[in-house]
């Protein structure tokens, strides 16, 4: 072999042993990326941001998908429990590859043995090691005959004034359930688009969790946000009630408002100004004001005598501004299916119900603009919003300027190194140890 060729090989190599020790520092690097991601995602601060999660924050705000933001977040908090694990990423030994699958299955018991399968199996070995190991810790913890006891379904009130619903079934009954919700959360199961089910509800909450995005929306992997399956939960229980009436309401909730709250001073105390459902349910006059912006009115004189009922937003008026919009305009969020129409100045402070005075917001950004500081104008036709502290809600984040981080002296090309050998994987009796 010529020297020229020899002097090729060599620097060939040279650069592989380099790429490793690469790796190993990006692997070690990612390890203080998550210890700040759990500590930061524990202060609730992309919640004051307006994000719906950590998740959606991180997709905002640092451009990842909202897949590996979830699986970042998600392996930040595991390693919080699992130091053995934690300290092998520190060390840039073991990749966030092999870390994210490990965290799947890891516990105090079994962590030590995962850490050393790690140093002997590639990736994709280990990953299938891990599955294996899931689906027999998931076996493991079902007692014979416990499956039918299992089967519930419980209703629960929370702290925060919202309503836990609790539904454990079998896998295929499961199925069969998620895929109804799926369709109706992305719109498939949908009968009909002519205006929000919001205001076809009649004007109260539903206790579900908008799509945002600025949060950004959060899609599972099959494309739809955990926040966006409420919702669908909901849809399904109104075509249920609407029957093969589409326009029909499914159900009508009353909201008792003593005349003039809605208008009342918003610095005043919130607790002499408070309205009720229906069922006796009390809310505050904030949450009046945002059901008023988009709902169905009817006035009750002294006498109880009702009136017509009237839409505070028509559909012809709802279609021009979807048309405007595409949906809620909060800087990040891409939802276009739950949203309300909201008055920039209320109707009920003289504000008049026309485009320029109406934006589509969904019902959790409505309620970030009512109930939680949030300020929205119009500037040249264009939706401005503020956040409770007065800085202007960017829809694109400003750039940083990266802090360099110096490779760790102690990684070397043959920190990270996979010590398999090459012969087939006896996952019989891996697994067996790991669980």
């Amino acid at each position: 072999m010529n020297p020229t060729s020899t002097a090729m090989l060599d620097e060939s190599f040279a650069l592989g042993e380099e790429i490793a020790v690469m790796a190993a520092n990006l692997d070690a690097a990612m390890h203080r990326l998550l210890t700040a991601l759990r500590t930061f995602e524990a202060s609730g601060e992309w919640g004051r941001q307006g994000a719906l999660s950590c998740a959606h924050w991180l997709s905002w705000r640092v451009g990842w998908s909202l897949h590996s933001a979830r699986e970042r977040v998600r392996v930040a908090k595991r390693l919080a429990e699992l130091p053995l694990i934690d300290a092998a990423l520190r060390a840039g030994a073991c990749s966030f590859s092999k870390v994210r699958a490990m965290v799947r299955v890891a516990t105090p018991e079994n962590e030590a043995a995962l850490v050393e399968c790690a140093k002997y199996l590639p990736a994709s070995h280990l990953e299938s090691v891990c599955r294996k190991t899931e689906a027999v810790q998931r076996l493991a913890a079902q007692a014979p005959g416990e499956e039918e006891a299992r089967r519930t379904c419980r209703r629960h009130g929370t702290d925060a004034g919202m309503v836990r619903i609790e539904l454990v079934l079998r896998p295929e009954e499961a199925a069969l359930v998620w895929k109804a919700i799926e369709d109706a959360a992305d719109g498939s199961a949908e009968p009909s688009v002519s205006g929000s089910s919001h205001a076809r509800r009649g004007e109260a909450p539903d206790g579900s969790a908008p799509e945002a995005r600025h949060g950004t929306a959060e899609p599972s992997v099959s494309g739809t946000s955990h926040w966006s399956r409420a919702d669908g939960v909901v849809r399904v229980a109104e075509q249920w009630l609407r029957g093969n009436v589409p326009d029909r309401p499914p159900v009508e909730v009353v909201v008792h408002i003593p005349e003039g709250t809605p208008g009342a001073d918003p610095t005043s105390n919130p607790l002499d100004h408070v309205v009720t459902i229906d069922d006796g349910t009390v809310i505050s006059d904030a949450v009046a004001r945002r059901l008023c912006c988009d709902a169905s009115k009817v006035e009750v004189d002294e006498h109880g005598n009702a009136g017509r009922r009237t839409r505070t937003v028509s559909p012809k008026l709802r279609r021009t501004i979807t048309l405007r919009d595409r949906g809620c305009r909060f800087p990040g969020c891409t939802n276009h299916r739950f949203v309300d129409a909201h008055h920039i100045e209320h109707w009920v402070d003289g504000g008049a119900t026309t485009k320029e005075n109406l934006v589509l917001l969904c019902r959790r950004h409505h309620g970030f603009v009512h109930e939680h500081g949030y300020r929205v104008e119009m500037q040249h036709g264009l939706a401005t919003f503020f956040h409770p502290r007065g800085w202007k809600v960017e829809h694109v984040p400003g750039g940083t300027r990266p802090r360099p981080e110096p490779p760790s002296p102690d990684i070397t090309p043959a920190t990270n190194a996979c010590h398999w050998d090459d012969q087939p994987v006896q996952y019989e009796h891996v697994v067996s140890v790991l669980v």
